[in-house]
């Protein structure tokens, strides 16, 4: 079970009426490549913000288009980790 169902488990859970916008936006990101996308490195607060751009009309392709060109900027792109504020002085 992928993180997103698991979230969207939770939620059908806890919510005995949700509204039909919210069933289908987590059955269209279950069906994408968003986990891919993402490494699995979201939130589910990220994924509430997600829904709320989704509930403003926002297109879900196009989010996960948007997504992609974050994650993969350059194809010589390494992710490295964050530069650390120790400076060694000899």
């Amino acid at each position: 079970m992928s993180r997103v169902e698991k979230i969207y488990e939770n939620i059908k859970a806890n919510n005995d009426h949700l509204q039909d916008e919210v069933h289908l936006f987590f059955h269209l990101v279950m069906n994408s490549d968003f986990e891919e996308i993402t490494e699995s490195r979201f939130t589910s607060v990220f994924l509430i913000k997600m829904f709320y751009a989704f509930f403003r009309g926002a297109n879900i392709d196009m989010i996960l288009s948007e997504m992609r060109n974050l994650e993969n900027p350059d194809i010589n792109y390494k992710r490295m980790k964050p530069p650390t504020l120790f400076k060694y002085m000899p």
